[in-house]
């Protein structure tokens, strides 16, 4: 089927390019990366590794599931109706998608986009991982945690308070020599209502998404001249949001801060044959690393407790 629409963006040292017979999906991919495909914060596309996606949508289930070369690999999820086949040879990513999928645009973002190049920047000594990135004085701060652990609300305290940005959802990392350097990899930031309430002074820069349900901020907004490039990582913080809470900090075992990281969902994936297994082995070697040369900490905090996060982490 011939594609309609291809756009391309530049992140860091990757050339990707996005083909399409579904307009949709170029549009998903392009709203939700407005600093590439609206301000080009990059533009530059010589001498970089070049990354093709190509997302389809199918009226047929694919039948042929056999990896037939070891550089190949599939990552279906057929109970949803998508097919994802990474060439790991040609650096090339397949996604073949039912025509009844039709799930929200942060859902297909999610599992079209980003969790498929995350597989595909394994060959790279590189990984996605879903967290939030903010660094001081070239100390990089990696928080992580599920959904609603306040990793956005993190990111937009620790702006105004003279860090800077570099991802609130999803940054890079990459093992270099002993060190694991963390990438930007920008998106606005996503706010839920509660968290809003303490940035009052932000509100006429934020907008609201109804499908989202979550407010969203230009981290640009908050701080001009805000967004890194690159760091090392120095410290992991594992934060937990309640109500009641006070503001409390733990550090953490290598061991537990290990356990804590391999829950990460990009770091999940099955072995299939000998790339995906040697790939997997050194998943676990950038998890050990990062956690043998940070430092890892819990945090707990409450809603009255936000604005004193900034001037703890100077003092890690």
């Amino acid at each position: 089927m011939p594609h309609h629409k291809t756009c391309s963006l530049v992140l860091h040292e990757y050339n990707i390019e996005i083909k399409s017979d579904n307009r949709r999906f170029i549009s998903v991919v392009c709203s939700s990366l407005p600093y590439y495909f609206e301000r080009e914060v990059q533009k530059s596309i010589s001498n970089k590794k070049k990354i093709l996606i190509s997302f389809n949508k199918t009226n047929k289930i694919p039948r042929n599931n056999h990896v037939s070369a070891a550089y190949i690999a599939k990552y279906d999820i057929p109970s949803v109706g998508i097919w994802r086949t990474i060439d790991y040879d040609k650096n090339q990513i397949l996604i073949r998608a039912k025509d009844y999928v039709n799930s929200g645009g942060n859902w297909i973002f999610h599992v079209a986009f980003l969790s498929p190049l995350s597989f595909l920047l394994r060959k790279f000594s590189s990984s996605l991982v879903h967290a939030a990135l903010v660094e001081r004085n070239g100390s990089g701060i990696l928080i992580m945690g599920a959904k609603g652990a306040g990793k956005s609300t993190f990111s937009t305290v620790c702006l105004q308070n003279g860090f800077r940005y570099y991802s609130d959802e999803h940054p890079l990392l990459e093992i270099k020599g002993d060190k694991i350097k963390g990438k930007s990899f920008f998106s606005h930031i996503g706010l839920p209502a509660v968290s809003r309430r303490n940035f009052k002074e932000l509100n006429t820069h934020m907008s609201w998404s109804t499908k989202r349900r979550k407010y969203y901020l230009d981290p640009q907004a908050v701080q001009p001249g805000s967004l890194g490039n690159v760091c090392e990582i120095k410290k992991i913080i594992f934060p937990k949001f309640s109500l009641g809470h006070k503001l409390t900090l733990k550090k953490l075992t290598t061991s537990q801060s290990l356990n804590l990281f391999l829950l990460d969902e990009y770091f999940h994936f099955d072995c299939q044959n000998e790339t995906t297994k040697k790939l997997s082995l050194w998943h676990f070697e950038m998890a050990a690393k990062l956690v043998g040369s940070t430092s890892g900490f819990s945090l707990n905090y409450g809603t009255g407790s936000i604005r004193k996060i900034p001037e703890l982490l100077k003092r890690l």
